[in-house]
Order: structure tokens, then sequence, then C-alpha cells
């Protein structure tokens, strides 16, 4: 796996780790925890970052709540904090 980054309001942080918890149906919205990752698939999961950073869950406020994923230096998806 290549390394994993974000990017969060102008910062770019590394993942130590990323642990899929769930997959998510894209089409039912239903959480299995069984399945894999497929390009424009969705999962719920824990990303470990290097450092601390101050984040707000998205349904308090959605700007503050989302981030981009970076495989290397290929965009890899959004998220968004729970």
């Amino acid at each position: 796996m290549k390394s994993i980054k974000i990017k969060f309001n102008n910062v770019e942080i590394n993942c130590n780790s990323l642990k899929v918890l769930k997959y998510v149906d894209t089409i039912t919205g239903k959480a299995t925890e069984k399945g894999r990752l497929r390009p424009l698939g969705a999962v719920e999961a824990e990303l470990k970052l290097e450092k601390k950073l101050p984040f707000e869950s998205h349904s308090k406020t959605e700007e503050l709540g989302r981030f981009l994923i970076y495989s290397g230096r290929e965009f890899a998806g959004i998220g968004t904090v729970q």
C-alpha cells in the first residue's frame, strides 16, 4: 500500500495506519463487516495520524468535518469526521 495522507484546511499530514471497520454498499447504504475496497466504493474506517489535529464532526460543522485522502500523489477519496 502506498503512503496515505490527508489534506485538511491547507494542512497535509501522513496517516500511520488505516483500519477498515465496515464496507458500505453505495446503493443501499447498508454497512457490513465483510467486503473489499472498490473504485467509487465507501467504507467506515479509522485513520491514525502521525500527529494530533483539531477536527470538528461533520454533523456539527460541515466545513471542518471533511478531508481529502491521497495514496502517494494520487487522489484516493474524501472523508468525513463522525
